[in-house]
């Protein structure tokens, strides 16, 4: 009997031991790869949607759980952000991925520097006056349609 109760304490000890030594990950994915999935299958705004608010999710729960946010996370939503107009939130969202991961500094420098580019020339069209637009050079050309042969003065034929 004395055997039999070291071995089932022992055995207990062993469960106990490899219990502890379970692998937690440094990274929060929760529902990202099932959301992501369902977005590539069928691209549409309810899959992008849920996808986005995974995200969020993945964000959100990262800084609670106290894991670092998973790379590519920060880039994506800015991402997102982007193409809702939302230039300023994509901006930051692109300098956090860049601050997390400085592998990413090279890309997300690019890709800071084309939305404030394209944020620029946003506002010069807003501004410019009417009849007239930027050109990619910066300067104000004229959006006067060319003349046809039938709209021509007779002189001009």
């Amino acid at each position: 009997m004395k055997a039999t109760t070291i071995t089932v304490l022992a055995a207990a000890l062993g469960i106990l031991m490899l219990a502890g030594c379970q692998k937690t990950g440094i990274y929060y994915w929760g529902d990202y790869s099932e959301t992501y999935y369902q977005y590539m299958q069928s691209p549409t705004e309810e899959t992008l949607a849920t996808h986005v608010q995974s995200i969020e999710s993945v964000i959100e729960q990262s800084k609670r759980l106290n894991k670092a946010v998973p790379p590519g996370i920060y880039a994506e939503y800015g991402y997102y952000k982007l193409k809702a107009g939302q230039t300023d939130e994509a901006v930051k969202y692109f300098t956090l991925e860049k601050e997390l991961y400085p592998e990413s500094r090279i890309f997300m420098e690019r890709l800071i520097a084309k939305t404030q580019i394209h944020e620029g020339d946003a506002e010069e069209q807003a501004t410019a006056p009417a009849g007239e637009e930027q050109s990619e050079a910066g300067t104000v050309a004229q959006t006067t349609p060319a003349k046809t042969t039938a709209e021509a003065p007779a002189g001009d034929k």
